[in-house]
């Protein structure tokens, strides 16, 4: 029951490695927000959590992460109806980013696309809660980067160079406010460790 009392905001959460981690979550007492596009598997998984973790909670907020007035909005209805927010998990990705492009052939509007909702998004909240994690004088900030960068995986420029960013996002924030007591990691699963998060 670590996380008793504790809020945390997980993007993507509805599937695979974002749901893994609202369930450990809600394990340890957490109430988790599953921040994610689909209704359908979002309201399901929030069900499964209160089911199979009554220590702690679940809340299905539809959300789209590449809308900023929207994520942002939704930040404030979870700090308003819940609490302040003392863990963000940055897991989002958008549909279709495993589709193999040549770099050549590489269109800037699919790199922009995914830089919106793998950088840009990240940086959004976390700016956004910023404030509440610094007056508590604590904070987590969890961002889901890739092995993909760091390895300059062939035929996907966009999601590598968009979660590289992600990582250098995490690790200025991660220097700039450790003073404050927010932490901040990246974490870069490989397909093991999918699987095993997503069971």
């Amino acid at each position: 029951m670590q996380l008793q009392g504790r809020f945390a905001f997980i993007t993507g959460a509805s599937q695979g490695i974002g749901k893994g981690v609202a369930r450990a979550y809600a394990e340890q007492g957490a109430t988790v927000i599953i921040a994610s596009r689909n209704a359908e598997a979002g309201n399901t998984t929030a069900e499964q959590i209160n089911r199979d973790y009554p220590q702690g909670h679940a809340v299905f907020l539809q959300t789209d992460v590449s809308e900023r007035a929207q994520l942002e909005g939704r930040l404030d209805e979870v700090a308003a109806d819940h609490g302040d927010i003392g863990i963000l998990v940055s897991n989002a990705t958008p549909s279709g980013d495993g589709q193999p492009v040549r770099l050549e052939h590489t269109e800037a509007s699919r790199i922009e696309a995914l830089n919106t909702v793998n950088y840009l998004a990240p940086l959004w909240a976390m700016q956004k809660l910023f404030p509440s994690m610094k007056a508590n004088g604590w904070g987590r900030i969890i961002s889901m980067c890739s092995l993909n960068g760091i390895n300059a995986h062939r035929y996907t420029v966009g999601y590598n160079s968009s979660k590289e960013a992600l990582r250098a996002l995490t690790r200025t924030a991660a220097v700039e406010w450790g003073r404050h007591g927010i932490t901040c990691n990246g974490s870069s699963p490989n397909r093991v460790g999918r699987l095993a998060l997503s069971s």
